[in-house]
């Protein structure tokens, strides 16, 4: 087994895998974990802005994926994307019947 510099990190080379060394992976697992929070964030910033866009059914999906069944949850989001999207808003009350 031998061990290479890469951006400060000391690598094991097994084969044709690197793997960092065990004192290594605790930050690297940080790291990797505020990439994929950094990218939820920028996906949902995405979904957000681009919301009336979609079909109603790719709506639907996203956001009973996003609630995964909390009441709490599906009713705050419900409301912000009735209140911040048109394509979803509520539809307006009669006013009087003829």
């Amino acid at each position: 087994m031998k061990a290479s510099q890469l951006s400060g990190l000391t690598w094991h080379a097994l084969g044709p895998f690197s793997i960092p060394t065990f004192e290594q992976r605790g930050p690297m697992m940080m790291m990797m974990n505020n990439s994929t929070h950094e990218f939820e964030r920028l996906l949902g910033k995405a979904a957000l802005a681009l919301w009336s866009d979609f079909p109603r059914e790719v709506q639907e999906n996203l956001f009973e994926t996003a609630v995964a069944g909390d009441v709490i949850i599906r009713n705050h989001l419900a409301s912000y994307l009735h209140d911040h999207h048109p394509k979803t808003a509520h539809p307006a009350k009669p006013t009087q019947l003829a």
